[in-house]
């Protein structure tokens, strides 16, 4: 799913009506044409908000990290990109009852081609990894 979050001390979370103050703080979200962007654009049309004008399009999530933590931007984030970070304190879930469904992720690859034994491991690792955050038990 997809969420709004901020730093610390970011003035929205103690802002009662943060909802219709949005379009006032920059934005950081999805590149346009994805998948992910049109679920972060379809969050604000269902909720009413008016998207600032002020935004930073990339889907590196170290950027968007670090973007944020520095500055007064609101992140459409999906929820599992930023959970360690809300787990922390690092970041904080703007509450305005906000949280728009996402899409999977996974993997791609061409069947006529044969995958290199370090790809398949890799694969492999990130099926078990995947198989253990459905259970709750990662990170």
């Amino acid at each position: 799913s997809m969420t709004l979050v901020v730093r610390n001390g970011h003035p929205l979370l103690a802002d009662p009506q943060a909802h219709e103050h949005i379009e006032n703080y920059p934005l950081v979200l999805p590149l346009a044409g994805t998948t992910i962007r049109k679920y972060a654009d379809s969050l604000f049309v269902q909720h009413g908000i008016s998207p600032p004008r002020q935004r930073l399009e990339t889907l590196s999530l170290i950027l968007s990290r670090r973007y944020v933590q520095g500055s007064q931007a609101i992140w459409v984030a999906p929820f599992d990109a930023v959970r360690q970070d809300l787990n922390r304190g690092d970041l904080f879930e703007l509450e305005l009852g906000i949280r728009e469904p996402g899409g999977s992720v996974g993997l791609c690859s061409n069947p006529a081609l044969t995958m290199s034994m370090a790809a398949q491991w890799c694969v492999e690792v990130l099926r078990e990894v995947g198989a253990e955050y459905r259970e709750g038990s990662y990170p």
